[in-house]
């Protein structure tokens, strides 16, 4: 059945009763095993409602680029085309509330729709490639009724992942916490990889001289410090996918008072070595550090997995190394 002939007969099931499309975007996104399936799907449904080849949802990140958060199934044109095109617009697009549209002629793509919307904390865009509803009054009322369908669905996902961050994060230093670091050295197999145990030298000191604010302090700023040396991901742009956010394998936990972990899957131990004795020179910069009578820096320990090594192995023989 075409696309036309579905979307008639959807028509006369229902009556385009005003909370059809939101019934069937937020059942279907809360359904499936994670969201990411849910809204995957859920943007289907969305791309047959208006008729069109492709629906993307982008999300606009800390860094203040859209990424592409995920697009309906069987797209139509070249993802990477599409991502393109957000990335050379993207000042023009975070600046707009409304649901705005292009048209051209005689183009492959004839027809672009733009839907903000805003969550508690995020600021999304579906973008539908050639909507094919030709009524006005029909295409804003399903436009308005995607872009509220969508609000109430990825705040319903963000309260859900927040839940999530929360259970697996440290709060001091928004860093993995113990059960984050048990969940990553479970996925990692047999991998290689290179280990590395932290703590803080005279840490204690400043605790027992000038109260543990002065020592939360020296903690949070080591975590900064190492998110900056060891990110979680970098940024590349390609010809196939556009903007895209990269994973370096770095994971960083706090499992202890003054105690992190460092498990990169690419660096050797020299490159990480290398990084972490910056970490002692920041900290012995900072504007409250020279009110202190002694120098706070970072000890650490650094060892290689051997093939068949367990990672509670890495521990210990990277704790004898600090």
């Amino acid at each position: 059945m075409k696309r036309e002939e579905l979307f008639h007969q959807m028509e006369e099931d229902n009556a385009l009763d005003p909370y059809f499309i939101s019934y069937y975007i937020m059942t279907v996104g809360l359904k499936q095993d994670t969201f990411q399936e849910g809204i995957s799907k859920a943007l289907y449904y969305a791309r047959m409602y208006m008729l069109s080849d492709d629906v993307y949802l982008y999300r606009l990140e800390e860094d203040g680029n859209y990424y592409c958060f995920c697009h309906s199934p069987f797209v139509h044109f070249k993802p990477g085309n599409v991502h393109h095109f957000i990335f050379d617009n993207q000042k023009r697009l975070k600046g707009i509330d409304e649901s705005f549209e292009f048209t051209f002629e005689d183009k492959e793509v004839s027809r672009m729709n733009f839907v903000p919307f805003q969550t508690d904390s995020t600021r999304y865009l579906l973008f539908i490639l050639n909507n094919g509803i030709d009524d006005p009054d029909k295409n804003k009322r399903f436009l308005d009724l995607l872009k509220r369908s969508y609000s109430i669905l990825m705040q319903n996902a963000e309260n859900y992942w927040e839940l999530e961050r929360i259970s697996k994060e440290d709060p001091l230093t928004r860093l993995g916490n113990r059960l984050s670091y048990s969940n990553v050295c479970s996925e990692m197999g047999d991998r290689p990889l290179t280990y590395s145990l932290m703590d803080l030298f005279r840490l204690k000191f400043v605790n027992d001289q000038y109260g543990h604010e002065a020592g939360d302090l020296y903690i949070q700023e080591t975590a900064k410090a190492l998110k900056k040396l060891f990110p979680a991901y970098h940024i590349s742009r390609n010809e196939e996918d556009g903007l895209v956010r990269e994973p370096t394998g770095n994971h960083l936990f706090r499992i202890g008072g003054d105690e992190f972990v460092l498990i990169s899957e690419k660096l050797s131990e020299e490159e990480v070595e290398e990084r972490i004795k910056l970490v002692s020179a920041y900290l012995q910069r900072l504007p409250f550090a020279k009110q202190h009578d002694v120098p706070v820096g970072v000890n650490y320990g650094i060892v290689t997995r051997e093939p068949g090594e367990e990672i509670d192995e890495l521990y210990r023989k990277s704790d004898l190394k600090l």
